[in-house]
């Protein structure tokens, strides 16, 4: 299999790593994280102008074409850049799904994001699901030519700042069924609609969201009526490996400064980087970077033309192993750079705290270890 990359996804990389290498420094990511929007809006118009937020979408919905390599590339850039505005909320979750369900107004909405005039967010998770994106209680019960939605709506990406909820209802049957889910578009403004903000550990902008009798018209409904768990269970699997991949980004970050740091920290007259006990340390942790390097790639292909089951596989494969090896990676960084690694001027802890995230949104270690499980044990 050719895994060399194309020239206009060489060219892609390139772009964003010194986007983030020369622009987005610690300074502009504060400024973004204390923005009443949870990001910069100027970062973000940049992101539209140069084409990144259509380059992993396909021609269909106002895209380049791209797929899943290239939202691979794109998340290791900005997780490398520790950047926080809302490309997941936006590209993966609100325009993927609009992508894959089809239809005028979902090519509308996903036209009017990638030119940067739009923010989307998906309220999919509820507090009793514990990750399980079929147990949903919030439902949509039809009232003549309406819809009126009721349901409150945790973790939902750039709820701050989305003027259009994509919201995930049940339309029938029981809170945890695999049918009866539909999808429902609905304008962050509307009456009922309520908002409770916050920032995750890492930074990332996030609310929890409350639909109080919230009055849509018939033409809200996204795609066939109870019929939308596939397309979102497709969306999550995405989201999950460009987590990954930002994890990638920053576990690289965090290999290379901390190789940086042991060759100029002098200790008993010789540099920390010329103790054996140590290079055997970074070792371990290049080896684990690459590991991540590799199952990130082969989900993002599986992602790309596999059949479910494999890429449930393969996608739940990489997020074990983020969870225990990423995060051990990141705490051997912390631990090398000692005392300073510890504080919150020093950019390693926020590093840390990003592949946290990483492996928790989505589906954290142990829930993709009981997916992987039962999806061997039905082969």
């Amino acid at each position: 299999m050719n895994f060399d990359l194309s020239e206009e996804q060489r060219l892609l990389s390139d772009s964003l790593r010194r986007f983030v290498a020369d622009r987005y420094d610690p300074d502009q990511r504060r400024r973004g994280v204390r923005d009443p929007r949870g990001f910069s809006q100027d970062v973000w118009s940049t992101f539209a102008e140069l084409g990144w937020l259509g380059a992993p979408l396909p021609e269909s919905v106002g895209g380049y074409g791209g797929g899943a390599i290239e939202l691979m590339l794109t998340m290791e850039a900005l997780g490398r850049g520790l950047v926080v505005e809302p490309f997941v909320a936006n590209v993966v979750l609100g325009a993927g799904l609009l992508a894959h369900v089809g239809g005028k107004s979902a090519e509308d909405l996903c036209a009017r994001m990638i030119a940067g005039e739009t923010q989307l967010a998906l309220a999919f998770a509820e507090p009793q699901a514990r990750f399980d994106i079929e147990d949903v209680a919030t439902r949509a019960v039809r009232e003549g030519d309406a819809w009126v939605i009721d349901g409150r709506k945790s973790m939902v990406l750039n709820a701050r700042a989305a003027d259009v909820l994509i919201v995930v209802c049940r339309t029938s049957g029981a809170d945890r069924d695999q049918n009866g889910l539909s999808l429902f578009i609905v304008e962050a403004r509307t009456a009922g609609v309520s908002v409770r903000p916050y920032h995750n550990h890492d930074g990332a902008s996030s609310g929890d969201v409350h639909f109080a009798r919230v009055r849509v018209g018939a033409d809200a409904l996204l795609g066939r009526l109870d019929e939308a768990a596939p397309a979102l269970a497709e969306a999550i699997d995405r989201a999950a490996i460009a987590e990954c991949a930002a994890a990638v980004g920053a576990m690289e970050w965090l290999v290379e400064n901390t190789i940086a740091y042991l060759k100029t920290r002098v200790q008993f007259g010789k540099p920390l980087a010329s103790f054996q006990v140590l290079q055997h340390r970074l070792v371990d942790m290049f080896v684990t970077l690459e590991e991540m390097r590799s199952l990130t790639i082969a989900a993002a292909l599986a992602l790309q033309g596999g059949a479910e089951t494999e890429r449930g596989k393969a996608v739940s494969a990489a997020r074990v192993h983020l969870g225990s090896a990423g995060r051990a990676l990141a705490e051997d960084a912390i631990q090398m750079h000692g005392g300073i690694g510890m504080t919150d001027e020093f950019p390693v802890g926020h590093y840390y705290k990003r592949i946290l995230a990483a492996g928790t949104l989505f589906g954290d270690h142990d829930h993709h270890l009981g997916r992987l499980g039962a999806l061997m044990a039905a082969d």
